[in-house]
């Protein structure tokens, strides 16, 4: 019988990289903390 906190807060932790992780990537690749960070890539 598997242990469901372990698994759950396994889970939430996952989920928490996996944001960070994707916040990274998206103001990391755009430069620009805007919604149109986009245009700031175009900008340049």
């Amino acid at each position: 019988m598997p242990d469901y906190e372990l698994i759950r807060r396994g889970g939430l932790i996952f989920a928490a990289v996996l944001f960070c992780l994707g916040m990274a990537i998206i103001f990391g690749e755009y430069g620009c903390w805007s919604p149109l960070g986009r245009a700031c890539v175009l900008a340049r």
